[in-house]
């Protein structure tokens, strides 16, 4: 036994339903990869640099705030270095299927369905973002040809700013 989730959401409000579905009932496939994230604007060894530190009056230093202590916590404790991918995701309900009943109902009510991942249907909306998912029934085979973010690889931030002690005097901006 497995949840799945269905959820709709009409006049503003969002409703999410779970169901414990037979999961030897259904088959899901679908193609994987990864993708590295390049941030050409971005320069991690500044960050990780040991020859600059935050101002004595800056707004981070004044709230005790850091960039990364180096153990995933601060301002910006990691970096997402690669995206894990999914695409042409299916879902094959067998013909003995009770999730395909609710999961079509569902769908045509315009709500969507979710496995993992993986949210397939209508229009829906999460964390002030609405999405509409593009999908198409063959039978009790649900397909959606999108991609899917399914996970990240992340490079923690060593301690930063964590500059050379043996720097005696900065430079203050005023010279």
């Amino acid at each position: 036994m497995g949840l799945f989730s269905i959820g709709a959401k009409a006049g503003g409000k969002n409703e999410r339903t779970q169901i414990n579905s037979d999961y030897t009932s259904m088959d899901i496939s679908f193609k994987i990869g990864k993708v590295r994230v390049e941030r050409g604007w971005f320069n991690q060894q500044f960050i990780e640099s040991k020859y600059w530190k935050l101002h004595e009056q800056s707004p981070q230093t004044l709230n005790g705030d850091m960039i990364s202590d180096g153990k995933g916590k601060g301002l910006m404790p990691s970096i997402i270095t690669e995206l894990i991918i999914a695409k042409d995701v299916s879902l094959n309900f067998k013909d003995s299927s009770s999730a395909y009943t609710e999961a079509k109902n569902s769908i045509s009510a315009g709500g969507a369905v979710g496995i993992g991942p993986f949210v397939i249907g209508g229009n829906y909306s999460y964390d002030n973002q609405n999405v509409k998912s593009s999908y198409e029934w063959e039978g009790k085979k649900l397909v959606s040809k999108g991609i899917y973010i399914i996970g990240y690889k992340c490079h923690i931030v060593p301690k930063s700013p964590n500059p050379n002690p043996e720097i005696k005097k900065w430079a203050d901006g005023k010279s």
